[in-house]
């Protein structure tokens, strides 16, 4: 407790449920160390902490060395164990023991002089998007975008020409796009355009359009939009120009 009661990264887990925990951190406080009150009932048997986690079906079980295999008096005795699928992860005493938690997302802190600098874009109702470029700096499980330095003055010489034009691509990123592709405003454009010959295909995840003069394929799906041009980039670059027209730039 004396040790590792100063840092705030560090957490104690208290599983005594006869003994206040609150009276065993009284002798040292302050206290910056999270607890955690987790009372084990130990009334409970093997059988009925099997059957216990079998309704529960847990991902994950932790449990001292011991509780996996049967008494070294008893070796017979496989009522006294815990058999589970999978296989619960068994510790030592002093032991150290890696947790397989994988979490989808990530707190990340801005710093406010990053923060000051976002234009939001509404891109509708209730919901703006910014573009952000920064660094992003992780240290002891917590993360931090940072503003991207700028590159230090040099002497002028072909070094310092190589800086200039490099560091507007990392200050200045490209704009983002966001929005969907409409199907019939779609084609209305493209027919505009003098496309009339387009088979339109159903998809799971959108149309795709075949334009059969021109033989090429537009994929227009909810995660993104492809066109397949073979041989004729003028024609691409028309049809990359037709459907920016629908997505909005942030």
């Amino acid at each position: 407790m004396e040790l590792w009661g100063k840092s705030s990264l560090n957490t104690i887990i208290f599983t005594e449920p006869d003994f206040s925990y609150l009276d065993a951190l009284a002798p040292y406080q302050p206290l910056a160390m999270k607890c955690v009150y987790c009372p084990i009932d130990t009334r409970l048997n093997f059988h009925q902490v099997s059957k216990l986690l079998k309704d529960i079906q847990p991902l994950h079980v932790v449990c001292p060395e011991p509780y996996t295999q049967p008494p070294p008096s008893q070796p017979h005795r496989s009522d006294l164990m815990l058999e589970l699928q999978p296989p619960p992860m068994a510790y030592r005493r002093c032991s150290v023991l890696g947790l397989p938690f994988r979490r989808r997302y990530e707190r990340i802190h801005l710093l406010p002089e990053l923060a000051k600098s976002l234009v939001p874009s509404e891109i509708k109702a209730g919901v703006s998007v910014a573009t952000v470029s920064a660094v992003l700096q992780s240290k002891d499980n917590k993360h931090v975008l940072q503003p991207v330095p700028k590159p230090a003055p040099v002497p002028p010489s072909k070094k310092r020409k190589r800086v200039i034009e490099e560091a507007p691509e990392v200050l200045n990123p490209k704009p983002l796009l966001s929005g969907a592709v409409p199907l019939e405003p779609f084609l209305a454009m493209l027919y505009k355009n003098g496309i009339r010959e387009v088979k339109v295909e159903e998809t799971a995840d959108g149309h795709i359009l075949h334009l059969q003069a021109e033989d090429v394929l537009i994929q227009l799906e909810e995660d993104g939009t492809h066109i397949i041009c073979d041989n004729n980039e003028p024609l691409r670059t028309a049809l990359r120009d037709l459907v920016l027209h629908f997505l909005q730039k942030l």
